[in-house]
């Protein structure tokens, strides 16, 4: 056999570097998933449900939310906000946008888009008013040529409620004239 070549003591093998970049959707996302850490505690609809989570993701952009926040400890590390007048699924899809910037709604005629649009002029979440409309845009689109005359009234009952809660907020004029008309 051939002897080996002599190798330099100093001479390290090669590793390349990492770089992690990780995006505040993604933190969100695992906060929403492992929710180690929470620091406030919201209490949802007349049964009072609990949902433990982060006052930095659900006060980030919701001042009502801010404002709503009453510490519990005597050093105020913990936040307790009770909303009696909201059901537990839509404040779940308030929650899913607040974290994730997602929403499920299933489709009931838009009845549920309307509780989240209410949702999201309460807590004054303009970003979720314009994600309502668009889903319900969407939903219209892939339902309404299935449904009964009856139901279309019922369609047509909730999108006049949304557009007489609207209020003619500039944001949402902007969004509909950008985001959903041009379709």
């Amino acid at each position: 056999m051939p002897p080996r070549p002599a190798s330099s003591s100093n001479a390290r093998p090669s590793i390349p570097s990492l770089t992690y970049k990780i995006s505040d959707d993604l933190v969100r996302q695992l906060m929403l998933k492992r929710p180690l850490f929470t620091d406030a505690t919201v209490f949802v609809g007349s049964a009072k449900e609990p949902f433990k989570l982060h006052s930095a993701a659900i006060c980030q952009d919701s001042e009502f939310l801010q404002a709503a926040r009453k510490p519990n400890d005597s050093d105020g590390t913990q936040t307790e906000i009770d909303l009696p007048n909201i059901d537990p699924e839509t404040f779940q899809n308030v929650v899913n946008w607040q974290y994730q910037r997602k929403i499920g709604i299933e489709w009931n005629l838009g009845e549920s888009h309307l509780k989240l649009f209410e949702a999201a002029k309460r807590f004054a979440l303009d970003s979720l008013y314009c994600e309502v409309l668009v889903e319900l845009r969407g939903s219209c689109h892939r339902n309404i040529c299935n449904l009964s005359e009856d139901s279309v009234e019922g369609v047509i009952n909730n999108l006049a409620t949304i557009c007489a809660r609207w209020e003619g907020n500039p944001s949402y004029i902007n969004h509909i004239t950008t985001k959903i008309a041009p379709y």
